[in-house]
């Protein structure tokens, strides 16, 4: 069992997979941002259906510099490539004589997606949802 366990842990580490998930969170106070987190993480689970490709970030990987660490270089050009995608959210308000304090709350729905390599472009592809 714990070597199952250790298995799942490395595997990942050595394959070669292009699959990642990216997901996204901004919280604005008073329509000021006060934080924002935006995570990029390799797929657990390889998926065999790739969608449509949704847009190409006109920059290439370095030789020294795996996959994941171009995407969190490049993640504010990522994340206009999600711009459309579906997200919630929170939205509170509170009144008073002097003063208000409107709090909102944007999560981005997490997004599986594909990258590949070509020139000196790189291809984003969403992975379609198992239905």
């Amino acid at each position: 069992m714990a070597r199952n366990f250790c298995l799942l842990i490395i595997l990942p580490l050595f394959s070669f997979c292009d699959e990642f998930i990216f997901w996204a969170w901004y919280s604005a106070q008073n329509q000021i941002l006060k934080s924002k987190n935006i995570n990029i993480s390799q797929a657990m689970v390889l998926s065999h259906s790739l969608g449509d490709q949704i847009c190409s970030i006109p920059h290439k990987k370095n030789e020294n510099q795996t996959t994941l660490e171009f995407l969190k270089e490049h993640s504010n050009l990522l994340e206009d490539c999600f711009i459309s995608s579906k997200v919630k959210v929170l939205d509170a308000s509170k009144f008073s004589t002097n003063k208000s304090n409107l709090q909102t709350q944007i999560t981005y729905i997490p997004i599986r997606f594909a990258v590949n390599f070509e020139g000196n472009n790189t291809i984003i592809t969403q992975i379609k949802g198992q239905k």
